[in-house]
């Protein structure tokens, strides 16, 4: 197999050199964990889908002209909520055959659906219209039509107490006893918008498993690769089993290339999210034109005051904080300046870590500084 760099900016194939095969089987393994991150992150695309679609239908009854605009919201609620159990499901099989019933991946999905149930009535309550949808009927009972003071259309979806009480016999006691407490027509979108916030908080922990410092590394090492080209983000690698010589290319036979996507934008807003999820205890300071186009949104802006701080003594007090200067770079010319300071807690082999890894983040982000 030949492997090749190529440039796809303003959609052309623009060759820019060949790479071996060992080259492309290192920059694969990290490729590979951005590929995996993306694909369990489009788990939750289906229900935020039917989540969206079912906002629109009900943003627009006043333009409800039949019986099936109306029932289509509620077959947009049932596909919601199966879409929900199906990614619940796809999200615990994957974990349980991965890294087991007993490993922390499958503990802390289970316990990210746990702390939902247990602090969100919400939560609990559509959950379970999930099995009545499934085995007892229709969730909806009614929509209303009125006219707010304002002269606006008002519009509210019910669903019917009572009857969700009668029907359905896997309520626990203190949903029971909160059902009660409610009208007898309950307004089912406020269920559904915290329901779906509650989702999306598990959705963000069960993603926790692929954001660890490898993962982080290999962000770094993509850009880095692609640094080397002008246009970096639009770097793909093309493959094919032929050598794409000029012999290939004035062949009359049919060219097939294998395209792979570097993802060097996302690795790019990925670093920077780590960053500022840090940003509590290592702290990334700058200074000049050229670290803000580069780091702003991730990193904090100084002045030249700070800068000759900085540049002068690793041991630095930071808003009260004491913390140890662990990298800097700095141009004597234009006196742009990018340095990174850790809290001084850390001890000498986690801030030597936080050096290995910080100037990696830099160098990727700050391309040829």
């Amino acid at each position: 197999m030949h492997y090749y760099f190529i440039d796809t900016n303003n959609k052309s194939l623009i060759f820019q050199r060949e790479m071996s095969e060992d080259e492309f089987e290192e920059l694969y393994k990290h490729i590979r964990k951005i590929t995996s991150m993306r694909m369990d992150n489009d788990r939750i695309q289906s229900v935020s889908q039917e989540y969206n679609e079912l906002l629109i239908l009900l943003d627009n009854l006043d333009k409800a002209r039949s019986l099936y605009d109306y029932k289509k919201i509620q077959t947009t609620l049932s596909n919601y909520l199966f879409y929900f159990k199906k990614y619940v499901d796809n999200w615990e099989t994957y974990l349980a055959r991965t890294f087991g019933k007993k490993s922390s991946e499958f503990q802390s999905f289970k316990q990210a659906q746990a702390d939902e149930y247990d602090k969100y009535m919400e939560y609990r309550i559509m959950y379970r219209l999930r099995n009545f949808d499934q085995h007892c009927g229709n969730i909806i009972s009614s929509v209303s039509h009125s006219v707010d003071e304002e002269g606006a259309k008002k519009h509210i979806v019910y669903t019917q107490r009572d009857r969700l009480l009668a029907q359905f016999d896997e309520w626990k006691t203190d949903e029971i006893d909160f059902l009660k407490k409610q009208d007898e027509q309950i307004d089912i979108l406020p269920y559904i918008i915290q329901f779906q916030k509650c989702i999306i908080r598990i959705h963000e922990k069960a993603m926790q498993i692929h954001f660890n410092e490898d993962f982080f590394d290999s962000c770094a090492e993509i850009i880095i690769t692609a640094n080397e080209f002008e246009n970096e983000e639009d770097i793909r690698i093309a493959s094919n089993e032929h050598e794409m010589n000029s012999d290939f290319w004035n062949s009359s036979t049919q060219k097939k290339l294998n395209l792979i996507n570097l993802d060097v934008k996302a690795c790019k807003e990925l670093l920077k999210m780590h960053i500022r999820n840090n940003l509590l205890f290592v702290k990334v300071l700058y200074h000049g034109e050229h670290f803000d186009k580069l780091l702003k949104g991730c990193a904090t802006p100084v002045d030249i005051e700070t800068v000759d701080k900085v540049s002068s003594t690793e041991s630095i007090s930071v808003n009260g904080q004491q913390m140890i200067r662990v990298f800097i770079t700095l141009s004597l010319d234009t006196l742009a300046m990018c340095a990174v300071l850790a809290d001084s807690k850390f001890k000498f082999k986690e801030i030597r870590q936080i050096e290995e890894n910080y100037s990696k983040y830099i160098k990727a982000l700050c391309k040829r500084f």
